[in-house]
């Protein structure tokens, strides 16, 4: 159970990001601006999430629990910084090199993995610090 400690959440969204827009003829135009679930609001108004939304939001509930998970102060924490680290340049070479993912979605993503990286780095100090004080 302690081996699932170690998988970056974001490395998960971005392998199956990756899964999507290979084996998609066309991710961009055709799957991902496809409506997943439309809901009718109590105003009468109807709010369609599209796959791109609901994919975003998958990705905002991972990086709430890596956020979580960097909180404890342990050895296992600077690993996953390490992974959190190599998945967000995973993520920038891929959008800087590869034109089937330069949209927004992939952006946005991108941009969740950065915050998820540098608010680990900054939460693993924080700790750490009060770690040392406490000794």
């Amino acid at each position: 159970m302690q081996f699932f400690r170690y998988i970056p959440l974001m490395g998960v969204v971005f392998l199956i990001y990756n899964l999507v827009a290979w084996s998609h003829p066309d991710p961009v135009n055709a799957f991902w601006p496809r409506i997943l679930l439309l809901l009718s609001l109590p105003s009468g108004a109807s709010l369609g999430i599209s796959y791109s939304m609901a994919f975003i939001s998958l990705a905002m509930l991972m990086l709430f629990l890596e956020l979580v998970k960097s909180t404890t102060a342990s050895n296992v924490v600077m690993i996953e910084q390490l992974f959190s680290t190599l998945v967000f340049i995973a993520f920038l070479i891929q959008f800087l090199i590869s034109p089937r993912v330069a949209e927004p979605t992939f952006f946005a993503l991108l941009v969740i993995s950065l915050v998820e990286m540098l608010a680990g780095y900054i939460i693993l100090l924080k700790v750490s610090r009060k770690d040392i004080s406490i000794r």
